[in-house]
C-alpha cells in the first residue's frame, strides 16, 4: 500500500513540473546559462621586443540581454603559435605563452591591451599566431578568433629627446635612431609617435611612470624629427616620450622620457579681421577664429559715441561671430572682441570697427 502511494505522489508531481498543477500553466522553461563570450577585434602590434594585443569584451554575455560584472572579470590567457593551425586545433597544439591579471592591462575606453614579450631572436623575420581567453568568475570565456603578426628586428628606442618651453608650447626634438637591436642599418621609417602624461604633483622620477599611464597626443604620425604640443591649457607637470615607427608599421620601446612644469599665464592670440555688417535691426559681427588650443571663448565690446566707455554687451561667445540684436536706427557703433582662454587669461583687443 506505501509502494502504491508512493508512486501516485510521484506521478501527481511530475505532473505538476510539466503544467498540470492548479490552472492551466504552460511547460517548464530554464532560463538560458549566462556563460562569459568570446572577446572581439583582438588586434596585434609589435611594440620593441613585445607584441602589444587590443581587443573588447562583448557587451552582453550568452543570454545577448546580460552585461558582465566587471568585478568577475580575471585573469587573461595568452596562446602562442609560430604555425598557422586551423582554429578548431589551435587551443590543443598551441603554447599557452602568459596568464595576465586584469588589474594589469591598459585601458583606453573600451579598448584593452597587454604587451607580451619576446627574444630579438623570436621577432627575427618570425611569423606569430595568438588567441585570448579570459576567466569570467571561475567560467572560461571561449578561445577568440586566431590573428597573426610577423616581427621584425627592432629599431633602437631615440635616447636624444630633448623639450624646450615656448610660451604655452612645448617644442620637443630628437634625432633619427640609425640602428636596430642587432646593429644594423636602419633604412625603412614611416614616421614618430609622440606620448604624454600630466600631473598635478612633480614626479622626481619620470622614467619610472608606468608606460600605459600615457596617452598618444599626434592625431597623425609625425614625420620629422620636431613636434609641438600647443594643448597646454591645464597647469601640471608634463612628461614625454617618443617612439619610431618602422615601414611595417611596428613601433619602437619608449625614448627617454623628458618633463616639464606647465603654468598657463599666457593670453591667447587677438582675434583678427573683426567686420560688422549693419542691418536695419542689428549688426552683424564676425572676425578669425583663434586658433590657441586652450582657447574658451569670445567677449563683445561696444560704445555708441567718443565719450562713452566701452562696455560688456556680449561673454561666453563660442563662435566667431555675433549678431548685436540692441541697436537703434541710425546710430553708429564702435566695436572690438577679446578671446580668454580655460583659465580666463585674456588677449588684447582684435581690431576696433564702426558699423
Amino acid at each position: 500500500m506505501k509502494m502504491v502511494k508512493k508512486s501516485i505522489l510521484l506521478i501527481l508531481t511530475v505532473a505538476f513540473l510539466l503544467g498540470g498543477g492548479c490552472g492551466k500553466k504552460g511547460p517548464l522553461t530554464l532560463e538560458p546559462e549566462k556563460l562569459p563570450r568570446a572577446v572581439q577585434g583582438l588586434t596585434l602590434a609589435q611594440v620593441g621586443n613585445s607584441i602589444k594585443l587590443t581587443w573588447t569584451y562583448r557587451q552582453f554575455l550568452s543570454d545577448d540581454k546580460t552585461e558582465p560584472n566587471p568585478v568577475l572579470l580575471g585573469k587573461i590567457l595568452v596562446f602562442h603559435s609560430n604555425q598557422k593551425l586551423e582554429e578548431e586545433k589551435f587551443k590543443k597544439k598551441a603554447d599557452l605563452l602568459k596568464k595576465i591579471d586584469y588589474a594589469d592591462l591598459q585601458v583606453d575606453g573600451d579598448l584593452f591591451s597587454a604587451r607580451v614579450n619576446f627574444s630579438t631572436k623570436e621577432l627575427d623575420e618570425k611569423s606569430h599566431y595568438l588567441a585570448i581567453q579570459y576567466y569570467y568568475g571561475r567560467k572560461k570565456s571561449p578561445l577568440c578568433a586566431v590573428q597573426s603578426i610577423k616581427t621584425i628586428i627592432p629599431i633602437r628606442p631615440i635616447q636624444t629627446l630633448t623639450q624646450a618651453k615656448e610660451q604655452k608650447t612645448i617644442q620637443l626634438k630628437w634625432s633619427k635612431p640609425a640602428l636596430n637591436l642587432d646593429n644594423k642599418s636602419v633604412t625603412q621609417i614611416s614616421g614618430f609617435n609622440v606620448y604624454r602624461r600630466i600631473d598635478q604633483t612633480e614626479v622626481k622620477e619620470p622614467g619610472k611612470i608606468p608606460l600605459k599611464e600615457f596617452q598618444q597626443i599626434n592625431d597623425e604620425r609625425v614625420l620629422i624629427e620636431y613636434f609641438e604640443d600647443s594643448n597646454t591649457g591645464v597647469d601640471g607637470f608634463y612628461a614625454y616620450y617618443v617612439t619610431t615607427v618602422s615601414a611595417n608599421k611596428s613601433e619602437t620601446d619608449p625614448s627617454n622620457i623628458v618633463s616639464v612644469k606647465v603654468t598657463d599665464t599666457f593670453p591667447p592670440d587677438a582675434p583678427a579681421n573683426l567686420v560688422a555688417f549693419k542691418a536695419k535691426d542689428h549688426v552683424f559681427l564676425t572676425w578669425e577664429k583663434v586658433k590657441d588650443a586652450d582657447l574658451s571663448h569670445y567677449a563683445v565690446y561696444r560704445k555708441s559715441s567718443k565719450d562713452e566707455t566701452f562696455k560688456l554687451i556680449a561673454d561666453k561667445v563660442t563662435d566667431n561671430a555675433y549678431k548685436d540684436n540692441q541697436v537703434k536706427g541710425g546710430a553708429d557703433y564702435l566695436y572690438y572682441v577679446i578671446a580668454v582662454d580655460s583659465k580666463n587669461n585674456e588677449s588684447k583687443a582684435s581690431n576696433m570697427v564702426k558699423n
